[in-house]
């Protein structure tokens, strides 16, 4: 799939302002979608030092997003539980590229992208986390219920606190 920063955003926009995952091959992507993203938030998400606060809660991986100089923070949950043999299989597979999308949901224009490597710590606690919440949930129900319970009890600057690993980025700010 090409990506092209300006240009329609190919996928599906969801109905309202959120941060998700997506499984890609041996790794995944970060996307945002995101109302109107003033040209300040699209450099930022582009071009500052960034940080991901990596935690795990009952077999869950939480990423938190932080910049530096800025008060934007967002966060996604990983999930493998439902994906396929075959899929599996892929993802679990040494990959740490991460890819990360912020797309305006109102225009469905693609309007920053930045990609960047995991450390192998940040790959292998990811992964060990997502293998355990496949012999740990047996299905979709359970795992969303299991994170609603997560999305209640803490909050974007909770998870950013309580990060068991933390991993940072260089940006030209």
């Amino acid at each position: 799939m090409k990506y092209e920063v300006g240009a329609p955003w190919s996928g599906s926009i969801p109905p309202y302002e959120a941060c998700v995952a997506q499984l890609v091959g041996s790794s995944f992507d970060l996307l945002a979608f995101v109302d109107g993203p003033s040209n300040k938030e699209i450099r930022t998400f582009r071009d500052a030092r960034m940080k991901l606060h990596i935690s795990v809660i009952d077999g869950i991986p939480m990423i938190a997003v932080s910049y530096a100089g800025s008060p934007w923070t967002w966060d996604v949950s990983l999930n493998v539980v439902g994906i396929s043999e075959k899929d599996a299989e892929t993802f679990f597979q040494p990959g740490n590229m991460v890819t990360m999308f912020l797309v305006d949901r109102r225009t469905r224009l693609l309007k920053a992208m930045r990609a960047i490597g995991l450390p192998d710590e940040a790959e292998r606690k990811i992964k060990d986390a997502l293998r355990e919440q496949l012999a740990r949930f047996r299905d979709r129900f359970e795992f969303n219920s299991a994170l609603n319970r997560i999305y209640q009890r803490y909050s974007t600057d909770d998870l950013i606190r309580r990060a068991e690993l933390v991993c940072e980025f260089g940006g030209d700010r």
